[in-house]
């Protein structure tokens, strides 16, 4: 699902893989944040994504989008795949998945275990949510060229 909006949204922080605070705003300072939620280091379809939008970087770099990942891993699995990856950007872990619940990309499957949904954020430099697409499961992320052509129709020019 793709929905297009302005909502602001309020600051918020937890602890990267190495215990340290991460300050939303102050990561995101004057610049537009993709926020990239997925499941977790053991999703083979989202490490996919996560390695075609590394692949992409620079297009990201030239128009100021910082990104930032965040899965519902532990702070070892998520700096694992940081490394694993190269991931010139966080990667947050989310294992009581609060940062999910607050953008309300969390879900239930039959057995009762909780993961994030594939969904992405892209927000602007007045903090607020510009644009976003939530998945319903695991595969759901869109190619990276379609989120780029979203980007650019509607927000920057890449």
């Amino acid at each position: 699902m793709v929905t297009n909006m302005n909502i602001e949204m309020k600051n918020w922080k937890t602890l990267d893989s190495k215990d340290k605070t991460f300050d939303f705003f102050e990561y995101q300072d004057k610049d537009w944040v993709l926020i990239i939620f997925f499941r977790g280091k053991f999703c083979g379809f989202c490490r996919k994504f996560l390695m075609k939008i590394n692949d992409n970087i620079n297009k990201f770099n030239r128009n100021n989008i910082k990104l930032l990942a965040i899965s519902g891993d532990s702070k070892l699995s998520a700096a694992v795949l940081k490394a694993f990856l190269f991931l010139p950007f966080p990667n947050l872990p989310d294992e009581n998945l609060k940062i999910a619940d607050l953008f309300g990309v969390k879900t239930e499957e039959k057995d009762g275990k909780k993961f994030i949904l594939p969904s992405l954020f892209l927000i602007n430099p007045k903090h607020e949510i510009s644009w976003a697409f939530k998945g319903n499961n695991y595969e759901d992320f869109p190619e990276v060229e379609t989120l780029l052509e979203e980007i650019k129709k509607n927000y920057i020019v890449i």
